[in-house]
């Protein structure tokens, strides 16, 4: 299992690149990830920039994750009410993306 640059991430003055404060061996922003560029298959500009907000906001998101499966009950396995769905969303979610 890898895990992710540790964040918190943030957009770039151009609104397409997505960094995180810096990188431990150089204390400089490691890019993250940029959601345009100029062939014709980039995403419209404003799809591009929304992209970049849900990427940069990727971190927060996965610890709200963590959150919602640590402070919701855990009642029997076959259960169906709102906050066991939920936090099996949330832990499948989890399992996801740490494969």
């Amino acid at each position: 299992m890898s895990h992710h640059t540790p964040g918190p991430w943030y957009i770039a003055a151009d609104g397409y690149s997505v960094y995180n404060d810096y990188s431990d061996l150089d204390k400089r922003p490691t890019a993250i990830a940029v959601t345009t560029d100029s062939t014709p298959f980039a995403p419209p500009d404003d799809e591009a920039k929304a992209n970049a907000k849900l990427i940069a906001a990727a971190p927060e998101l996965l610890a709200d994750l963590h959150m919602v499966v640590a402070n919701l009950p855990v009642h029997e396995a076959t259960c169906t009410c709102r906050s066991c769905c939920v936090r099996a969303a949330a832990e499948l979610t989890i399992r996801r993306l740490d494969t």
